[in-house]
């Protein structure tokens, strides 16, 4: 049973290491913009609960506001962000995408 327990210890260590992404902050309703500025595409995966394992796929050298399908933004119900993605730092913009009925947004930034 010990070794049981060490194995599943060691597998969640390393799932963990794998989503190093949070913001966290009072802002609630606030959006998630991703900022990559790489030549290469990224996949961003939201771990929050209202979005739980939800993907999206952000394409080289752009900035983009995560959507549903309906085109509405998503938004955050707790004020923080919990993502999967490539390393990157986190700011808030208070008056970005109001327009969308955001109040403001965490910007993720892959460089």
């Amino acid at each position: 049973m010990a070794r049981i327990a060490l194995a599943g210890a060691a597998i969640a260590g390393l799932v963990f290491a794998a989503a190093p992404a949070h913001a966290s902050g009072p802002v609630r309703n606030a959006c998630l913009v991703i900022e990559n500025q790489t030549s290469d595409g990224l996949t961003v995966v939201v771990d929050n609960l209202l979005f739980q394992g939800d993907s999206w796929k952000i394409r080289p050298n752009t900035t983009s506001l995560l959507t549903l399908q309906d085109g509405s933004a998503i938004a955050t119900a707790d004020g923080d962000w919990s993502i999967r993605a490539p390393s990157g730092s986190w700011r808030y913009e208070s008056g970005w995408d109001r327009g969308k009925g955001c109040n403001g947004s965490w910007v993720y930034t892959v460089s």
